[in-house]
């Protein structure tokens, strides 16, 4: 009988944290990229750190575990975006975060196409489609993400 009211107690308690984790969390409004600017060109991987606005009214925090992007530039396919490092958007927040980001290019070729038409330019119509992952206490969610705009390119 004492090990049957221990596991009601567990669970309850369970049940308990996971409905005030899951309450606690309000959707982020994330603002279009603001900046670009180049890091690295290592293995046919282009480095970026890519700065967008993101206004987080939530009361915890959310860490950013995966990105998996699809980018164009110009409307020429580009390549895959994943993320190189951890971001962590503070709770009750609203600012511009740095999102370290390779990119992985389809082809050298047209990476190096990319690079020339950019050159001088100083701006670039960019198209993103794909999704983020994240987590918050003991849940994941993952946030669809769609962006089409002109950035500035340095």
């Amino acid at each position: 009988m004492k090990k049957f009211i221990n596991i009601q107690f567990v669970l309850i308690g369970i049940i308990v944290i996971s409905v005030i984790s899951c309450s606690g969390f309000k959707s982020m409004v994330v603002g279009e990229v603001q900046e670009i600017k180049f890091t690295h060109f290592i293995d046919g991987k282009l480095g970026l750190k890519v700065y967008i606005p993101i206004d987080n009214p939530s009361n915890m925090n959310l860490k950013v575990t995966d990105v998996n992007l699809k980018i164009a530039l110009n409307n020429i396919p580009v390549g895959k975006i994943t993320n190189y490092d951890k971001v962590l958007i503070k709770k009750r927040s609203e600012d511009v975060y740095a999102f370290p980001l390779d990119v992985e290019l389809e082809s050298l070729s047209k990476g190096v196409q990319v690079l020339l038409m950019l050159t001088g330019k100083g701006k670039a119509n960019l198209e993103v489609n794909g999704h983020l992952k994240g987590k918050f206490l003991l849940t994941k969610v993952t946030i669809p993400v769609y962006s089409k705009s002109e950035v500035k390119i340095y």
